[in-house]
């Protein structure tokens, strides 16, 4: 028999190739499904598909099952025999030595110690870290806590990184900007979400909240951000909604020990600002634990501490910081503030008044913090002896009236909480006269009110607004544009007349509105502008007192037809309107008198009545600046009553030849009806002034 090395070769491979399709490639395909299984994770199952061996061993299948078919019709043709086997030789070879580097790959997915020493691979980033945390969990169902440790330490490391410190550069002072996290931090949190819930056989992630002392960082130079505050509320409604209590617990403890440290004794106010935040948060949850009534839980916070002399940086501990959280939360509890503080309770929100139902809680959280004033009286506290100070009144009148209206609110809760036996739901709150709290709440009640009414009837006028008002008016004065005929041409003439008066406009200004006891911007009043009406006015005044020689009444649409037809050129006449015509497209003075009816003096233009201006000299006014217009603006800042009369004055000379033609008065009607014949014209301007 005579060996065929080419067909012999070719089956042998063939032989070997089918039984990797047909025993090898069946296990490979099991260990990724067992994977699955085994961390229930399909980021890891995913991930073994995404390996280079795997993603090779794939690639080499297909080349050898492709030269597998060919083979044999190449053979038959006899095309280049030895080369076309010793490519499959070649490629069977490779797909053997990279099966065997599978299924050692295979037996690390199978090892978590190994596989997590895989995925770090020396660098932990976005690539992997979610993996990683699958990992962890994995760790945490089989009670495996070294795994949980190692991997955990690796998922805190990524997330401090992003806090972005530098501790060899920065400097001890340093304040480094809020962390605003991936969405890497973010898919974590909402996995430990789901696991606060319930104590599914996941009891680390159920129990304990590491997570928080990285969150809450006592060596980051790095500030909290609103991101961190929301995704932190949304794991606190799940322990405290789910009655997670040792999860609640630890974080109580990381959060009041950050506190103490990051914010006891700062005085930058960019940390007292975030410090403010913090608290405000911390009510926040105590208004949740109030809402779902966990006492318990209550009566563990009211005097939990490290400090000594005793300090509470999550609960406002004076009747002062009571109010002054009262007042923050009134401010953030409005739409889109609350939208934004994102202060919503677990299944119960959603509604277009939300603000309000929790606003409602937090009042109450309050006043029992207000009861919980007369059990820290017998404690170490650093800040006793202000403990039932009654702070100022607020300046504005509507917060003061508002502070009054709070007052009332959180003696309706202690009411409330004494009918329920308070101190017996919070056995660490010692009994205490419910006279005392209501008398502490009407006494700032009364003060408020009692400022409101000082405010209301004795107003002090605010010296920011005043010199707004008065910037006003100099404004107005050293910009006094009036359109009235001002020409010295008319000095020269003889035989002038001259008719003088004064020009005086007074506007009543609420002195309230210019106080500081109210919240709103410069009230602007329409005395100027009033002002140069009563100037206009008093001119018109003296051209109605002229002799007419004609008077007309036409449309709006007659106004040019009746200019032409009457003979009016720009160079011999001129008009005076009695308010802006927006027909009018002739050249004329236009006194926007805003006198009703409309209409307009036609005149010689040597006849013109020209204006000058002096000083009324009174005590009670003084000049603005180099003007002639007189003011009493200066006695404005020192008025003390509810209202003050602002005067503005000025003396007008109204200069009028002794012998003038007369003027022809034209009434515009709006509602005249259109006329189908023009306007009858008796006589043109020429024959009329006798030109």
């Amino acid at each position: 028999m005579i060996f065929d090395f080419t067909n012999y070769t070719f089956s042998g491979l063939l032989s070997i190739l089918a039984s990797l399709y047909g025993v090898g490639y069946p296990l490979i395909m099991q260990s990724i499904g067992r994977i699955y299984t085994q961390y229930d994770s399909t980021l890891l199952a995913n991930r073994f598909t995404k390996e280079t061996i795997y993603r090779v061993f794939q690639v080499l299948l297909i080349l050898n099952l492709l030269f597998a078919v060919s083979t044999p019709f190449l053979l038959h043709a006899e095309w280049w025999n030895i080369g076309f086997v010793t490519i499959q030789a070649i490629l069977l070879v490779l797909l053997m030595g990279f099966t065997f580097l599978l299924f050692q790959l295979m037996i690390k997915y199978e090892n978590a110690g190994e596989l997590l020493r895989h995925i770090e691979g020396g660098q932990i980033d976005k690539s992997n870290i979610m993996d990683i945390f699958d990992l962890a969990i994995y760790a945490d169902s089989k009670n495996n806590h070294q795994l949980y440790i190692d991997a955990m330490s690796s998922v805190f490391s990524y997330i401090t990184v992003q806090q972005g410190d530098d501790f060899k550069k920065q400097n001890d002072n340093e304040i480094l900007p809020p962390v605003v996290y991936d969405e890497n931090v973010v898919a974590i949190l909402k996995k430990i979400k789901g696991f606060i819930r319930e104590d599914d056989g996941h009891h680390l992630l159920h129990r304990n909240n590491d997570i928080v002392s990285v969150l809450y960082n006592q060596l980051s130079k790095s500030r909290i951000s609103l991101q961190a505050h929301q995704m932190m509320w949304f794991l606190l409604n799940e322990a405290i909604t789910y009655n997670n209590h040792s999860w609640f617990k630890q974080y109580w403890q990381f959060a009041n020990s950050y506190s103490s440290l990051r914010y006891r004794f700062v005085t930058n106010p960019i940390l007292s600002q975030d410090k403010k935040e913090f608290m405000l948060r911390h009510v926040m949850i105590g208004t949740l634990l109030l809402h779902n009534e966990r006492y318990k839980w209550l009566n563990d916070i009211f005097l939990y501490t490290h400090s000594e002399p005793e300090y509470y940086g999550l609960i406002p501990s004076t009747f002062i910081e009571i109010v002054e959280m009262l007042e923050n939360i009134d401010s953030i509890c409005t739409v889109p503030a609350f939208q934004q503080q994102n202060f919503y309770f677990a299944d119960e929100m959603g509604g277009v008044n939300d603000e309000k139902f929790v606003f409602r809680k937090a009042v109450k959280y309050l006043s029992l913090l207000v009861i919980r004033l007369w059990t820290l009286q017998y404690r170490n506290l650093y800040n006793i002896n202000f403990l039932f100070h009654i702070p100022s009144s607020p300046i504005l009148i509507e917060d003061a009236e508002r502070a009054a209206t709070l007052m009332d609110m959180m003696k309706d809760d202690i009411e409330e909480f004494y009918s329920k036996d308070i101190f017996q739901l919070i056995p660490r709150l010692l009994p205490v006269n419910k006279a005392d709290i209501l008398y502490l709440l009407s006494d700032y009640r009364d003060q408020c009110l009692n400022t409101k009414e000082t405010h209301q009837n004795h107003p002090d006028v605010d010296c920011e607004k005043f010199s707004k008002l008065k910037e006003e008016i100099m404004s107005f004065v050293n910009n006094f544009n009036i359109a009235l005929p001002q020409n010295n041409i008319m000095a020269e003439v003889d035989n002038l007349i001259t008719k003088e008066d004064v020009v005086e406009t007074k506007e009543r200004l609420e002195t309230l509105y210019y106080s500081p006891y109210k919240n709103i911007g410069l009230c602007k009043p329409p005395l100027l502008t009033n002002f140069m009406f009563d100037l206009y006015r008093m001119y018109l005044r003296e051209l109605h007192c002229m002799e007419k020689l004609s008077s007309y009444e036409i449309s709006w649409s007659q106004t040019q037809g009746f200019l032409e037809n009457i003979g009016y050129n720009d160079l011999d006449y001129t008009i005076i309107t009695t308010d802006k015509i927006q027909h009018l497209k002739k050249t004329h003075i236009s006194l926007c008198a805003g006198v009703r009816p409309l209409g307009f003096f036609i005149l010689k233009k040597s006849d013109i009545p020209h204006v000058s201006f002096g000083e009324v000299q009174r005590d009670d006014l003084k000049l603005i600046d180099d003007s002639n217009i007189s003011s009493n603006i200066d006695s404005f800042v020192d008025c003390h009553e509810t209202h003050f009369y602002l005067v503005m004055a000025t003396k007008m000379f109204v200069h009028i030849k002794e012998k003038i033609d007369g003027v022809i008065y034209v009434s515009i009607n709006g509602g005249y009806p259109e006329q189908k014949k023009p306007i009858t014209i008796n006589a043109t301007l020429t024959e009329l002034f006798g030109n």
